[in-house]
């Protein structure tokens, strides 16, 4: 006999889960390693991802890293523009 969760109970730990979550990120000493890497995780294991062309902030930080990288003269595959 299985005993399987049902979809909103699933539904449920979810969400609480990314409740969790988003609590530890937004702590005033900020989130841990280990916290930043389980959100990751929880992301990339949901399928979420984000388009950096419709994202300002994303859009910026993919210009930081342009910059660093133009300082440190790196050059990355695939990077040219």
């Amino acid at each position: 006999m299985t005993n399987k969760a049902s979809e909103e109970a699933l539904g449920v730990l979810h969400s609480r889960v990314a409740d969790v979550l988003i609590e530890n990120l937004e702590t005033e000493e900020g989130p841990s390693p280990s916290i930043i890497s389980i959100a990751v995780k929880f992301l990339k294991d949901n399928e979420i991802t984000c388009s950096i062309k419709d994202n300002q902030d994303m859009d910026s930080l993919n210009e930081a890293l342009k910059a660093k990288r133009a300082k440190r003269k790196l050059r990355i595959v695939g990077d040219e523009e």
